[in-house]
């Protein structure tokens, strides 16, 4: 590639612009319900982990959402 055509490149002028993104148009969110009573709404976690010796173990943990009691 000749010098004189990469010097000219800056004359040239290209008209690159960046265009912005367009926003996606999302639906209002709906409201979130709080529950009145206990034992509604239950959460579940599932959990593992590992022992010294190399032994794994699972752990299920059942828990209501009102007042945090596990089961």
């Amino acid at each position: 590639m000749d010098v004189s055509k990469v010097s000219n490149r800056k004359e040239l002028e290209f008209n690159l612009q960046i265009k912005p993104r367009k926003r996606r148009v999302r639906d209002k969110a709906e409201a979130l319900t709080v529950k009145e009573g206990i034992n509604q709404v239950w959460l579940m976690d599932l959990m593992h982990d590992q022992r010294e010796e190399g032994s794994t173990f699972q752990l299920l943990n059942v828990i209501d959402d009102r007042n945090r009691e596990a089961i």
